[in-house]
């Protein structure tokens, strides 16, 4: 996870453990006759959304307080409550195309991941100026710049190695302006993000949104608390 040292993942290098702090073993599924790094794709939906978007989030409203232009640091109150102002002013004017609208920043526990992409993709550029100093904003834009290049169809490939620069330099600048504990997984794994989509077309391709919205027919399909696995089984043969 350091992004000093030189990581290439490759079927190849995985198949021969050449990576030592990458692997504990051998393992099983090296059996199967696929790419054991090409054919496991990363998933933007908790990557991003739930995981990168959130955090951000998260640090803005209850992370610590730290001081100069040049860092991160929890927002004030009044800013907290003008940003969630700004969304709730947004959500009379959201197209008919987006599932839900802009949300209170109150309610932020309960956001759903397609509110967090709206966050990133649409509203948040415009609902965060002024609120963020100027390099935290402007590191937030380059998360979005990317994602919006790489969730398209049109640009995913002509702009992919573009992406890639930019997700690269959101890491590095994270750790700078939010500090290296800000490095976790979550924002390590961007820097991969422009790799699978060049392998298997725009982010939304390979997504697990299809099957999250897909979990509100299968629930509805329970009628009550007992057995849930036997009553979906049985709609499933109805």
């Amino acid at each position: 996870m350091h992004l000093n040292r030189p990581i290439v993942y490759t079927d190849v290098n995985f198949d021969q453990l050449t990576d030592e702090d990458h692997h504990r073993g051998p393992t099983p599924l090296s059996a199967l006759d696929i790419g054991l790094v090409t054919s496991f794709v990363l998933d933007y939906m908790h990557l991003v959304c739930l995981g990168v978007v959130r955090k951000l989030i998260y640090f803005w409203i209850s992370g610590p307080t730290r001081t100069g232009d040049d860092v991160a640091s929890r927002i004030p109150a009044s800013l907290v409550r003008t940003l969630s102002e700004r969304l709730i002013e947004l959500s009379s004017s959201m197209p008919r195309d987006f599932a839900r609208k802009p949300r209170s920043l109150h309610e932020v526990e309960r956001w759903k991941a397609t509110e967090f992409r709206t966050f990133l993709m649409y509203t948040g550029p415009i609902v965060l100026n002024g609120i963020l100093s100027e390099p935290v904003y402007n590191h937030f834009l380059i998360l979005s710049a990317a994602i919006s290049l790489l969730a398209n169809d049109q640009f995913c490939h002509s702009y992919n190695a573009y992406a890639h620069k930019l997700l690269v330099s959101f890491v590095q600048q994270a750790k700078v302006l939010y500090g290296s504990t800000f490095i976790v997984y979550n924002v390590h794994g961007l820097v991969h993000l422009a790799a699978d989509v060049q392998r298997y077309g725009p982010l939304d391709a390979f997504s697990a949104f299809p099957f999250e919205n897909h979990l509100y027919t299968l629930k509805r399909s329970i009628r009550k608390g007992s057995a849930p696995l036997a009553q979906l089984l049985r709609r499933v043969v109805e």
